[in-house]
């Protein structure tokens, strides 16, 4: 899968960000594994989606990830914990597997982590990252287990997890003359 636009081309990493993710307790299958880690340059624009950098400009590196469904790519910069994406239509890193029956067969359960470092860790498989907690409830509703791999998600987990409030109603009766 090569979903990248042009303009952002994705590059293998340098000898430098895989000796730091290394240094930082991942393994070379994490770094592989569903798909390789990937490395972009760009300016994270507001409305969340990487830029390219400006002419002449080498821009910020990005590690990237690519998502096969929906097929979009996830890049994040270690050194600010920011996150941005290829079209916006992933809300977490490891989306794929949200709807994988292997994410959840044999009793397992959709791990949410709280950092980038910690999916790596972990091996990257079934398990993902929520950057856009507000759209969470929407694309988890429906799934049979989550597990969430650290306390401090609990707080998140408790505020978004929730179904949107109900619009006020009101009827409108006909006026009898």
């Amino acid at each position: 899968m090569d979903s990248a636009r042009p303009d952002i081309p994705l590059q293998p990493l340098l000898q430098c960000h895989i000796d730091w993710l290394l240094g930082h307790g991942m393994d070379i299958k994490s770094l592989t594994s569903p798909v390789p880690v990937k490395l972009a340059h760009g300016v994270r624009h507001p409305d969340g989606r990487l830029d390219p950098p400006a002419p002449g400009e080498a821009g910020k590196a990005w590690l990237a990830f690519e998502e096969a469904i929906p097929d979009d790519v996830v890049f994040w910069d270690p050194q600010t914990g920011s996150f941005a994406t290829q079209n916006g239509r992933v809300i977490a890193l490891g989306e794929t597997f949200f709807n994988e029956a292997a994410t959840y067969s044999f009793d397992s359960a959709l791990t949410l982590y709280p950092d980038p470092i910690a999916l790596l860790k972990a091996g990257r498989l079934f398990g993902a990252v929520i950057f856009n907690w507000p759209c969470a409830w929407w694309r988890l509703f429906d799934k049979p287990r989550i597990r969430l791999a650290d306390p401090a998600l609990i707080r998140l987990y408790d505020r978004w997890m929730k179904p949107p409030s109900d619009p006020d109603v009101s009827v409108t009766l006909p006026e009898v003359a």
